[in-house]
């Protein structure tokens, strides 16, 4: 399927740049319900995807876990969703980056989606389902998100990173999950995320 996107892609545009869809990161790998997303890309990498793409696509999100940490040393303070390392934004790229190097495979990474959920602020609690959410306050959420920026600026494999989302907030309001992810309150007006980015740009 890649292989046939890609070469129709190129008969019309030479120069775009083509990123593998990234795997979701499930920690899950039982057959039925779903394939742990480092068997996926190993799988995708014996095929030869690298052939056919400019980069490969990663969506490391962290849960609750600060982009520092990693399943094997997780913070103190995170008390679900930390016992796997699909949970955690450096396990997912010092992975990726690992398996790419057992295939023999430099291309850089690009991180189509990453971020941290948060619904301090938003006057309501998260949804079922996203729980953990509560762990991360608002400031904790721009400081994660700046710092996994730091991360990947420092990698010189990690290309560039699409944080989601801005306005689902705004969209959905406060009864699903993608709202604390939003860095735009519900009435359009920023959250300490978009300030914090907005300042560290200048």
């Amino acid at each position: 399927l890649i292989r046939m996107g890609a070469n129709g892609v190129r008969q019309y545009d030479a120069d775009a740049v083509l990123i593998s869809a990234a795997p979701a990161t499930t920690g899950i790998n039982d057959g039925v319900s779903a394939i742990d997303d480092r068997v996926f890309l190993h799988q995708m990498l014996e095929v030869g995807v690298s052939d056919w793409v400019d980069a490969i696509g990663a969506h490391p999100y962290g849960w609750a876990n600060p982009p520092d940490s990693t399943a094997a040393n997780p913070a103190p303070h995170t008390t679900s969703h930390n016992n796997h390392p699909s949970f955690f934004f450096a396990d997912t790229l010092s992975d990726y980056v690992a398996i790419m190097a057992e295939w023999g495979v430099s291309l850089p990474i690009w991180v189509t989606e990453f971020g941290w959920g948060s619904f301090d602020g938003l006057d309501a609690p998260p949804p079922p389902g996203v729980e953990y959410m509560v762990q991360v306050t608002a400031w904790q959420q721009a400081k994660y998100i700046l710092r996994a920026y730091e991360l990947a600026q420092a990698n010189p494999q990690i290309g560039p990173l699409f944080l989601w989302n801005l306005n689902f907030g705004p969209l959905l309001g406060p009864d699903f999950a993608e709202a604390g992810y939003s860095i735009l309150h519900r009435d359009g007006s920023p959250r300490l995320t978009y300030s914090a980015i907005e300042a560290a740009l200048k």
